[in-house]
Protein backbone atom coordinates (compact mmCIF):
# COMPACT_ATOMS: atom_id res chain seq x y z
CA UNK A 1 0.00 0.00 0.00
CA UNK A 2 2.92 2.45 0.78
CA UNK A 3 4.25 1.80 -2.57
CA UNK A 4 0.89 2.10 -4.69
CA UNK A 5 0.20 5.26 -2.19
CA UNK A 6 3.27 6.81 -3.67
CA UNK A 7 2.90 6.00 -7.11
CA UNK A 8 -0.14 7.52 -7.05
CA UNK A 9 0.71 10.35 -5.61
CA UNK A 10 3.21 10.91 -8.25
CA UNK A 11 1.07 9.94 -10.85
CA UNK A 12 -1.66 12.26 -9.54
CA UNK A 13 0.81 14.91 -9.68
CA UNK A 14 1.92 14.30 -13.18
CA UNK A 15 -1.86 13.98 -14.41
CA UNK A 16 -3.13 17.26 -12.92
CA UNK A 17 -0.28 19.20 -14.57
CA UNK A 18 -1.45 21.93 -16.47
CA UNK A 19 -0.18 20.76 -19.61
CA UNK A 20 -0.17 17.45 -19.61
CA UNK A 21 -4.42 18.28 -19.21
CA UNK A 22 -4.28 20.40 -22.25
CA UNK A 23 -2.73 17.58 -24.54
CA UNK A 24 -5.06 14.97 -22.81
CA UNK A 25 -8.30 17.32 -22.96
CA UNK A 26 -7.39 17.54 -27.06
CA UNK A 27 -6.99 14.12 -27.25
CA UNK A 28 -10.71 13.70 -25.82
CA UNK A 29 -12.65 16.00 -27.83
CA UNK A 30 -10.57 14.40 -31.07
CA UNK A 31 -11.80 11.21 -30.18
CA UNK A 32 -14.94 10.99 -32.05
CA UNK A 33 -13.00 11.54 -35.36
CA UNK A 34 -10.48 9.07 -34.71
CA UNK A 35 -13.09 6.55 -34.09
CA UNK A 36 -14.02 7.33 -36.87
CA UNK A 37 -11.16 7.11 -39.03
CA UNK A 38 -10.54 3.77 -37.13
CA UNK A 39 -13.85 2.17 -38.33
CA UNK A 40 -12.70 3.13 -42.25
CA UNK A 41 -9.02 1.78 -41.73
CA UNK A 42 -10.76 -1.35 -40.57
CA UNK A 43 -13.40 -1.60 -43.91
CA UNK A 44 -10.95 -0.78 -46.16
CA UNK A 45 -7.66 -2.24 -44.65
CA UNK A 46 -9.42 -5.86 -44.31
CA UNK A 47 -12.82 -6.17 -45.74
CA UNK A 48 -12.81 -4.32 -48.90
CA UNK A 49 -8.80 -6.37 -49.48
CA UNK A 50 -10.60 -9.77 -49.00
CA UNK A 51 -10.30 -11.74 -52.86
CA UNK A 52 -14.19 -11.67 -53.08
CA UNK A 53 -13.70 -7.96 -53.62
CA UNK A 54 -10.67 -7.93 -56.13
CA UNK A 55 -11.04 -5.77 -58.59
CA UNK A 56 -14.64 -4.72 -57.91
CA UNK A 57 -14.64 -0.98 -59.53
CA UNK A 58 -17.49 0.09 -57.32
CA UNK A 59 -15.37 -1.30 -53.73
CA UNK A 60 -12.53 0.47 -55.34
CA UNK A 61 -14.65 3.74 -55.62
CA UNK A 62 -15.66 2.61 -51.33
CA UNK A 63 -12.07 2.53 -50.87
CA UNK A 64 -11.40 5.69 -52.15
CA UNK A 65 -14.47 7.19 -49.77
CA UNK A 66 -13.01 5.89 -46.92
CA UNK A 67 -9.41 7.12 -47.69
CA UNK A 68 -10.75 10.85 -47.85
CA UNK A 69 -12.40 10.20 -44.88
CA UNK A 70 -9.08 9.10 -43.53
CA UNK A 71 -7.38 11.93 -44.27
CA UNK A 72 -9.82 14.18 -43.29
CA UNK A 73 -9.59 12.57 -39.89
CA UNK A 74 -6.47 11.09 -38.71
CA UNK A 75 -4.76 12.48 -42.14
CA UNK A 76 -4.93 15.83 -40.36
CA UNK A 77 -4.26 14.74 -36.58
CA UNK A 78 -1.41 16.85 -36.17
CA UNK A 79 -2.71 20.17 -37.12
CA UNK A 80 -5.92 19.43 -35.02
CA UNK A 81 -4.25 18.67 -31.95
CA UNK A 82 -1.94 21.92 -32.24
CA UNK A 83 -5.01 23.83 -32.35
CA UNK A 84 -7.07 21.88 -29.83
CA UNK A 85 -4.05 21.89 -27.19
CA UNK A 86 -3.43 25.32 -27.41
CA UNK A 87 -6.90 26.35 -27.27
CA UNK A 88 -7.08 23.94 -23.95
CA UNK A 89 -3.71 25.24 -22.20
CA UNK A 90 -5.07 28.84 -22.91
CA UNK A 91 -8.68 28.37 -21.31
CA UNK A 92 -6.30 26.99 -18.66
CA UNK A 93 -5.00 30.54 -17.95
CA UNK A 94 -8.18 32.09 -18.88
CA UNK A 95 -7.25 33.54 -22.09
CA UNK A 96 -9.14 33.35 -25.50
CA UNK A 97 -8.72 29.88 -26.40
CA UNK A 98 -9.59 30.00 -30.19
CA UNK A 99 -6.98 32.76 -30.61
CA UNK A 100 -3.97 31.33 -28.97
CA UNK A 101 -5.45 27.85 -30.96
CA UNK A 102 -4.91 29.61 -34.35
CA UNK A 103 -1.89 30.92 -33.23
CA UNK A 104 -0.36 27.49 -33.03
CA UNK A 105 -1.34 26.34 -36.10
CA UNK A 106 -0.09 28.80 -38.11
CA UNK A 107 3.23 28.75 -35.67
CA UNK A 108 3.45 25.25 -36.69
CA UNK A 109 2.86 25.63 -40.34
CA UNK A 110 5.44 28.34 -40.50
CA UNK A 111 8.04 25.55 -39.07
CA UNK A 112 7.25 23.60 -42.74
CA UNK A 113 10.18 23.65 -44.83
CA UNK A 114 10.41 25.69 -48.02
CA UNK A 115 11.28 23.68 -51.45
CA UNK A 116 13.45 24.53 -54.12
CA UNK A 117 11.82 26.62 -57.92
CA UNK A 118 10.22 29.01 -55.56
CA UNK A 119 7.48 26.92 -53.94
CA UNK A 120 6.09 27.76 -50.43
CA UNK A 121 6.47 24.94 -48.02
CA UNK A 122 4.07 22.06 -48.62
CA UNK A 123 1.87 20.23 -46.39
CA UNK A 124 2.50 16.14 -46.18
CA UNK A 125 0.93 13.43 -44.41
CA UNK A 126 4.54 13.21 -42.40
CA UNK A 127 3.55 16.79 -41.03
CA UNK A 128 -0.02 16.90 -41.01
CA UNK A 129 -0.90 13.15 -39.70
CA UNK A 130 -0.08 11.01 -36.14
CA UNK A 131 3.16 10.87 -37.27
CA UNK A 132 3.57 14.65 -36.87
CA UNK A 133 1.90 14.49 -33.50
CA UNK A 134 4.96 15.52 -30.87
CA UNK A 135 5.75 18.43 -33.19
CA UNK A 136 2.36 19.64 -33.12
CA UNK A 137 2.17 19.56 -29.40
CA UNK A 138 5.73 20.76 -28.38
CA UNK A 139 4.90 23.80 -30.76
CA UNK A 140 1.49 24.14 -29.49
CA UNK A 141 2.62 24.26 -26.21
CA UNK A 142 5.42 26.91 -26.39
CA UNK A 143 3.80 29.41 -28.56
CA UNK A 144 0.97 29.51 -26.36
CA UNK A 145 3.57 30.23 -23.58
CA UNK A 146 5.52 32.70 -25.78
CA UNK A 147 2.03 34.52 -26.95
CA UNK A 148 0.97 34.42 -22.80
CA UNK A 149 4.10 35.96 -21.87
CA UNK A 150 4.06 38.81 -24.82
CA UNK A 151 0.75 39.34 -23.60
CA UNK A 152 1.43 39.92 -20.19
CA UNK A 153 3.51 43.11 -21.00
CA UNK A 154 1.66 45.91 -21.26
CA UNK A 155 3.55 48.31 -23.02
CA UNK A 156 3.12 45.88 -26.19
CA UNK A 157 -0.83 45.86 -26.00
CA UNK A 158 -2.84 48.29 -28.18
CA UNK A 159 -5.45 50.41 -26.09
CA UNK A 160 -8.64 51.27 -27.79
CA UNK A 161 -11.75 53.53 -27.18
CA UNK A 162 -14.35 52.26 -24.95
CA UNK A 163 -16.50 53.13 -28.00
CA UNK A 164 -14.80 49.87 -29.98
CA UNK A 165 -16.61 46.54 -30.29
CA UNK A 166 -14.95 44.22 -27.07
CA UNK A 167 -14.09 41.97 -29.49
CA UNK A 168 -12.51 44.22 -31.60
CA UNK A 169 -10.26 45.49 -29.00
CA UNK A 170 -9.29 41.95 -27.92
CA UNK A 171 -8.33 41.43 -31.51
CA UNK A 172 -6.08 44.79 -31.47
CA UNK A 173 -4.83 44.10 -28.36
CA UNK A 174 -3.34 40.52 -29.43
CA UNK A 175 -1.58 42.54 -32.63
CA UNK A 176 1.87 42.58 -31.32
CA UNK A 177 1.93 39.62 -28.70
CA UNK A 178 1.06 37.40 -32.05
CA UNK A 179 3.36 39.30 -34.27
CA UNK A 180 6.16 38.28 -32.02
CA UNK A 181 4.88 35.27 -31.47
CA UNK A 182 5.10 34.33 -35.22
CA UNK A 183 8.38 35.87 -35.61
CA UNK A 184 9.76 34.11 -32.95
CA UNK A 185 9.23 30.68 -35.02
CA UNK A 186 9.35 32.18 -38.17
CA UNK A 187 13.10 32.95 -37.85
CA UNK A 188 13.81 29.53 -35.57
CA UNK A 189 11.85 27.77 -39.20
CA UNK A 190 14.82 30.07 -41.40
CA UNK A 191 17.47 29.05 -39.45
CA UNK A 192 16.91 25.52 -39.19
CA UNK A 193 16.05 25.60 -43.09
CA UNK A 194 18.42 27.22 -44.69
CA UNK A 195 21.52 27.70 -42.32
CA UNK A 196 21.76 24.99 -41.17
CA UNK A 197 19.68 22.83 -44.14
CA UNK A 198 17.17 20.81 -42.08
CA UNK A 199 13.91 21.17 -40.06
CA UNK A 200 12.44 20.64 -36.73
CA UNK A 201 10.63 17.28 -37.59
CA UNK A 202 14.06 15.86 -39.03
CA UNK A 203 16.25 17.00 -35.81
CA UNK A 204 13.33 15.30 -33.52
CA UNK A 205 13.24 11.99 -36.09
CA UNK A 206 16.98 11.72 -36.60
CA UNK A 207 17.58 12.14 -32.79
CA UNK A 208 15.39 9.35 -32.16
CA UNK A 209 16.07 7.24 -34.96
CA UNK A 210 19.88 7.49 -35.53
CA UNK A 211 20.81 5.58 -32.09
CA UNK A 212 18.71 2.41 -33.52
CA UNK A 213 19.95 2.02 -36.85
CA UNK A 214 22.66 -0.31 -36.33
CA UNK A 215 20.40 -2.22 -33.46
CA UNK A 216 17.86 -3.38 -35.71
CA UNK A 217 18.87 -6.77 -36.52
CA UNK A 218 19.37 -8.11 -33.47
CA UNK A 219 16.79 -9.71 -31.17
CA UNK A 220 18.00 -7.27 -28.33
CA UNK A 221 17.99 -4.22 -30.38
CA UNK A 222 14.34 -4.90 -31.59
CA UNK A 223 13.49 -5.32 -27.73
CA UNK A 224 15.21 -1.51 -27.34
CA UNK A 225 13.07 -0.74 -30.65
CA UNK A 226 10.09 -1.63 -28.87
CA UNK A 227 10.41 -0.41 -25.82
CA UNK A 228 11.49 3.16 -27.16
CA UNK A 229 8.28 2.86 -29.53
CA UNK A 230 6.11 2.92 -26.61
CA UNK A 231 7.19 5.26 -24.90
CA UNK A 232 7.21 7.70 -27.70
CA UNK A 233 2.97 6.27 -27.93
CA UNK A 234 3.42 6.84 -24.16
CA UNK A 235 3.97 10.75 -24.87
CA UNK A 236 1.66 11.42 -27.56
CA UNK A 237 3.63 10.27 -30.76
CA UNK A 238 3.05 7.48 -33.10
CA UNK A 239 6.11 5.38 -32.59
CA UNK A 240 5.19 2.96 -35.46
CA UNK A 241 5.13 5.96 -37.64
CA UNK A 242 8.64 7.11 -36.24
CA UNK A 243 10.68 4.12 -36.07
CA UNK A 244 9.31 2.49 -38.96
CA UNK A 245 11.41 3.55 -41.69
CA UNK A 246 14.00 2.17 -39.63
CA UNK A 247 12.93 -1.66 -38.07
CA UNK A 248 9.88 -2.30 -40.95
CA UNK A 249 13.10 -2.23 -44.06
CA UNK A 250 15.07 -4.67 -41.72
CA UNK A 251 12.25 -6.69 -40.56
CA UNK A 252 10.81 -6.96 -43.88
CA UNK A 253 14.41 -8.06 -45.39
CA UNK A 254 14.68 -10.89 -42.72
CA UNK A 255 11.25 -12.13 -43.89
CA UNK A 256 12.32 -12.42 -47.45
CA UNK A 257 15.13 -14.21 -46.88
CA UNK A 258 13.07 -16.70 -45.12
CA UNK A 259 10.56 -17.01 -47.36
CA UNK A 260 13.59 -17.10 -49.93
CA UNK A 261 15.22 -20.35 -47.76
CA UNK A 262 11.75 -22.02 -47.83
CA UNK A 263 11.58 -21.33 -51.81
CA UNK A 264 15.28 -23.03 -51.96
CA UNK A 265 14.21 -25.97 -49.85
CA UNK A 266 15.90 -24.82 -46.78
CA UNK A 267 15.32 -23.38 -42.99
CA UNK A 268 14.71 -20.21 -42.53
CA UNK A 269 16.61 -18.24 -40.49
CA UNK A 270 15.60 -15.63 -39.45
CA UNK A 271 13.15 -15.34 -36.05
CA UNK A 272 12.49 -11.31 -35.58
CA UNK A 273 10.10 -10.06 -38.75
CA UNK A 274 7.86 -8.10 -39.66
CA UNK A 275 4.69 -10.84 -39.12
CA UNK A 276 6.60 -12.06 -36.13
CA UNK A 277 6.36 -8.77 -34.15
CA UNK A 278 2.91 -8.16 -35.49
CA UNK A 279 2.00 -11.55 -34.44
CA UNK A 280 3.31 -11.80 -31.11
CA UNK A 281 4.06 -7.80 -29.73
CA UNK A 282 2.29 -5.83 -31.33
CA UNK A 283 -1.08 -7.90 -30.37
CA UNK A 284 -4.02 -5.26 -31.25
CA UNK A 285 -2.00 -2.78 -31.86
CA UNK A 286 1.59 -1.80 -29.96
CA UNK A 287 2.15 -1.68 -26.88
CA UNK A 288 -0.42 -5.35 -27.29
CA UNK A 289 -3.30 -3.33 -25.82
CA UNK A 290 -6.12 -6.32 -27.00
CA UNK A 291 -4.70 -7.80 -23.61
CA UNK A 292 -5.70 -4.56 -22.29
CA UNK A 293 -9.57 -4.46 -23.75
CA UNK A 294 -9.87 -7.72 -22.40
CA UNK A 295 -8.21 -7.14 -18.79
CA UNK A 296 -10.65 -3.61 -18.61
CA UNK A 297 -13.59 -5.80 -19.44
CA UNK A 298 -12.68 -8.42 -16.66
CA UNK A 299 -11.15 -5.96 -13.69
CA UNK A 300 -12.13 -2.36 -14.43
CA UNK A 301 -15.32 -1.01 -12.23
CA UNK A 302 -14.97 2.58 -14.22
CA UNK A 303 -17.70 2.52 -16.63
CA UNK A 304 -15.67 5.10 -18.43
CA UNK A 305 -12.75 2.75 -19.46
CA UNK A 306 -15.19 -0.18 -19.83
CA UNK A 307 -16.84 1.67 -22.55
CA UNK A 308 -13.67 2.53 -24.07
CA UNK A 309 -13.20 -0.85 -23.86
CA UNK A 310 -16.22 -1.80 -26.06
CA UNK A 311 -15.79 0.75 -28.56
CA UNK A 312 -11.88 -0.45 -28.79
CA UNK A 313 -12.80 -4.38 -29.09
CA UNK A 314 -13.85 -4.74 -32.84
CA UNK A 315 -10.64 -2.03 -34.23
CA UNK A 316 -8.68 -3.87 -31.73
CA UNK A 317 -9.41 -7.34 -33.23
CA UNK A 318 -7.59 -5.58 -36.44
CA UNK A 319 -4.85 -4.31 -34.88
CA UNK A 320 -5.77 -0.96 -34.80
CA UNK A 321 -5.73 0.75 -31.21
CA UNK A 322 -5.89 4.68 -31.95
CA UNK A 323 -9.83 4.41 -29.75
CA UNK A 324 -7.98 2.76 -26.71
CA UNK A 325 -4.50 4.72 -26.97
CA UNK A 326 -6.25 8.35 -27.26
CA UNK A 327 -9.90 6.95 -25.81
CA UNK A 328 -8.60 5.47 -22.24
CA UNK A 329 -6.26 7.09 -22.92
CA UNK A 330 -3.21 5.90 -22.38
CA UNK A 331 -1.14 8.52 -24.24
CA UNK A 332 0.37 10.67 -21.12
CA UNK A 333 -1.58 8.52 -18.54
CA UNK A 334 1.38 7.36 -16.38
CA UNK A 335 -0.71 4.27 -14.92
CA UNK A 336 -1.21 2.14 -18.14
CA UNK A 337 2.20 3.83 -20.44
CA UNK A 338 3.95 0.90 -18.04
CA UNK A 339 2.68 -1.93 -19.39
CA UNK A 340 1.93 -1.08 -22.58
CA UNK A 341 6.22 -0.47 -22.36
CA UNK A 342 6.77 -4.23 -20.48
CA UNK A 343 3.78 -6.17 -22.47
CA UNK A 344 5.88 -6.47 -25.67
CA UNK A 345 8.95 -6.81 -24.29
CA UNK A 346 7.66 -10.35 -22.29
CA UNK A 347 5.56 -11.51 -24.87
CA UNK A 348 8.53 -10.92 -27.66
CA UNK A 349 11.05 -12.90 -25.47
CA UNK A 350 8.98 -15.56 -24.54
CA UNK A 351 8.38 -15.73 -28.45
CA UNK A 352 11.47 -15.41 -29.43
CA UNK A 353 12.98 -17.99 -27.01
CA UNK A 354 10.15 -20.31 -28.14
CA UNK A 355 10.80 -20.29 -31.48
CA UNK A 356 15.10 -20.33 -31.02
CA UNK A 357 14.16 -23.92 -29.13
CA UNK A 358 12.07 -24.72 -32.01
CA UNK A 359 8.78 -24.82 -30.33
CA UNK A 360 6.80 -22.80 -32.96
CA UNK A 361 7.69 -22.61 -36.52
CA UNK A 362 9.66 -19.43 -37.86
CA UNK A 363 7.39 -16.71 -39.74
CA UNK A 364 7.60 -17.25 -43.29
CA UNK A 365 4.41 -15.90 -44.29
CA UNK A 366 3.90 -11.45 -44.67
CA UNK A 367 0.52 -11.71 -43.81
CA UNK A 368 -1.47 -8.59 -43.38
CA UNK A 369 -0.98 -6.31 -40.04
CA UNK A 370 -4.49 -5.83 -40.02
CA UNK A 371 -4.61 -9.62 -39.53
CA UNK A 372 -6.86 -11.25 -35.84
CA UNK A 373 -4.69 -12.32 -32.55
CA UNK A 374 -3.80 -15.75 -32.99
CA UNK A 375 -5.06 -15.83 -36.67
CA UNK A 376 -2.14 -13.82 -37.93
CA UNK A 377 0.28 -16.32 -35.26
CA UNK A 378 -1.21 -19.34 -37.69
CA UNK A 379 -0.48 -18.32 -40.75
CA UNK A 380 2.63 -16.73 -40.31
CA UNK A 381 4.21 -19.28 -39.22
CA UNK A 382 3.10 -21.28 -42.05
CA UNK A 383 -0.08 -22.78 -40.73
CA UNK A 384 1.63 -23.81 -37.43
CA UNK A 385 -0.92 -24.64 -35.19
CA UNK A 386 1.44 -24.40 -31.96
CA UNK A 387 2.24 -20.89 -32.79
CA UNK A 388 -1.78 -20.21 -32.41
CA UNK A 389 -1.42 -22.10 -29.19
CA UNK A 390 1.41 -19.95 -27.64
CA UNK A 391 -0.27 -16.41 -29.19
CA UNK A 392 -3.20 -17.70 -26.85
CA UNK A 393 -0.73 -18.26 -23.81
CA UNK A 394 0.75 -14.58 -24.67
CA UNK A 395 -2.45 -12.94 -24.78
CA UNK A 396 -3.40 -14.38 -21.04
CA UNK A 397 0.20 -13.45 -19.94
CA UNK A 398 -0.81 -10.00 -21.03
CA UNK A 399 -3.68 -9.63 -19.36
CA UNK A 400 -2.24 -10.94 -16.38
CA UNK A 401 0.41 -8.15 -16.40
CA UNK A 402 -2.61 -5.36 -17.03
CA UNK A 403 -5.04 -6.31 -14.72
CA UNK A 404 -2.82 -4.70 -11.76
CA UNK A 405 -2.81 -1.60 -13.57
CA UNK A 406 -6.20 -1.60 -14.28
CA UNK A 407 -7.02 -2.20 -10.46
CA UNK A 408 -5.00 0.92 -9.57
CA UNK A 409 -6.61 3.38 -12.32
CA UNK A 410 -9.64 2.42 -10.17
CA UNK A 411 -8.32 3.12 -7.23
CA UNK A 412 -7.13 6.79 -9.16
CA UNK A 413 -11.04 7.20 -9.30
CA UNK A 414 -12.12 6.64 -6.18
CA UNK A 415 -9.31 8.92 -4.60
CA UNK A 416 -10.84 11.76 -6.90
Amino acid sequence: MSIEQKFLGVANAFSTQRHIVAVRNSFYKLMPLILIASFYVLINNVIFNLPFFAGNEFVGSLKDIGDRVFRGTLGIMSLLSAFMTAFYLAESYKEEGLLYGATALGCLVALIPGVQNEMWGILTFANTSASGLFVAILVALLSTEVFRFFSQQKSLLITLPDSVPPAVAKSFSALVPILFTFTIFAVFAYILNYVWKTDLSTIIINVLQRPLVNAAQTPLGVIVILITQNILWGFGLHGAFVLGPILEPTLLVAIQENIDAIAAGLEPMRIVTKPFLDAFANVGGSGGTFALIIALVIASKREDERLIGKLGLTPGLFNINEPIMFGLPIVLNPVYIVPIIIVPVVTTLIAYFATAAGLISKTIVLVPWTTPPILSAYLATGNDWRAAVLSVILIAISVVIFIPFVMISNNMAKNK
